[in-house]
């Protein structure tokens, strides 16, 4: 599509995993949608286990995880539609998600897909593959990849915002008397000069 196109958008599909980038994934799903109030289609494919020979969508365990994928969706639906927008949670079944990804794009006639990416290396992409680099050679329409990094980013800022000052180097009142017996937690005790206890002087008096 050529620059400025989006506003021909109606319908954006956003694979999600539930790692940390998805919550960069949505977000910029949710921007691109907005100047033609896109719907956006939030997809998650439940993978069976590694350990599981044969996968069988009636497993125990492939039934937890669905419903725990169904539960994150809704979550993610809310988001959305907290931003105007409408909002379909999808969970798919699949041994490849690429695969189901590029099924349910082609079956809603997406116009395109917005995918995180954790950003492994080349040299993992190249053993393993990639769900993102499986999706690119399976679809015609166009996909925007959410690289990991920048979400690691957006974290550390918001964990930077988040900090609070700390408390004061110096003492705020430094001619308070100090004595020994303080409870714990209390000021600091400084310790008597030559076995007595005096209250310390400010640096004003000391020079007279």
């Amino acid at each position: 599509m050529r620059s400025g196109s989006f506003a021909q958008v109606k319908s954006i599909l956003v694979p999600l995993d539930f790692s940390p980038v998805s919550r960069l994934v949505v977000t910029r799903a949710v921007g691109l949608a907005q100047p033609s109030r896109a719907s956006l289609v939030l997809l998650h494919v439940v993978q069976p286990p590694a350990v599981l020979a044969d996968y069988d969508p009636a497993l125990p365990v492939i039934q937890t995880m669905s419903r725990a994928a169904v539960r994150q969706l809704a979550k993610w639906k809310a988001f959305v539609e907290t931003h105007g927008l409408v909002a379909t949670a999808v969970c798919r079944r699949g041994v490849s998600p690429a695969q189901v990804i590029a099924a349910e794009a082609e079956q809603r006639a997406c116009d395109y897909i917005i995918i995180g990416s954790h950003g492994h290396g080349a040299f993992y992409d190249l053993l393993v593959g990639s769900t993102a680099g499986g999706v690119l050679r399976r679809v015609h329409c166009p996909v925007v990849i959410v690289p990991a990094l920048h979400a690691a980013r957006s974290q550390a800022q918001a964990a930077r915002e988040r900090v609070q000052p700390s408390a004061p180097l110096c003492d705020p009142n430094p001619i308070a008397p100090r004595h020994p017996h303080v409870a714990a937690g209390g000021p600091r005790v400084r310790p008597p000069l030559f076995g007595t206890e005096r209250p310390m002087r400010s640096i004003a008096n000391c020079a007279n």
